[in-house]
């Protein structure tokens, strides 16, 4: 994993809030802070479980991402993830962007909906992108509708006119699923 060279955290805490930590050192549930947050850091930064010290943001990922994404910024906290083992297709590797304050509204404002769009229309469309706001509720917003239904199904789905578009889709993330080193699920 590359990060963006001279990004940094700064006293963003995002992580420390919206993630479920599962670690034999520290068990977090999601969307409650860490009892090691200080409010602008971590407490117990050198010594913090190796589940913290391996997580980074998208926005400490993506050099094309601007400032104002900054998750405590941009009020979504947007990660790279997996289902382990996938679901659908749709879980081998996606986006998956956390309102800070469990509100939908949040994917509406600006800059988020301006990253949305832009990422959704140009080659990196081919990630699929679920969002959180609420407890447990994730939901998949791109791509979605009669398309997700024929990337899923292509052998029986009932829009027959996306299924060339969707195998398109289906190879593209395919690619790019590999090329992270993942094993595909769901390809028949």
């Amino acid at each position: 994993m590359q990060l963006v060279p001279g990004r940094e955290c700064g006293d963003c805490v995002a992580c420390c809030s919206r993630l479920e930590i599962v670690d034999p050192l520290l068990e977090k549930p999601a969307n409650v802070l860490c009892k090691h947050c200080t409010g602008y850091g971590c407490g117990i930064y050198d010594n913090r479980p190796s589940v913290c010290h391996s997580f980074y943001c998208l926005w400490r990922q993506d050099g094309n991402l601007p400032d104002d994404m900054r998750p405590d910024k941009c009020g979504v906290l947007f990660t790279f993830e997996k289902h382990d083992p996938p679901r659908t297709i749709f879980e081998n590797f996606y986006i998956v962007g956390r309102s800070m304050n469990d509100d939908p509204s949040a994917f509406d404002a600006p800059p988020v909906a301006t990253f949305l769009q832009l990422w959704t229309q140009n080659g990196a469309g081919n990630v699929p992108i679920y969002r959180v706001w609420e407890t447990g509720v994730k939901r998949l917003m791109h791509p979605r509708g009669p398309f997700a239904n024929a990337i899923e199904y292509p052998a029986t789905t009932p829009y027959g006119s996306f299924v060339v578009k969707a195998l398109g889709w289906r190879a593209r993330y395919g690619e790019l699923v590999r090329a992270f080193g993942l094993v595909p699920k769901f390809w028949c």
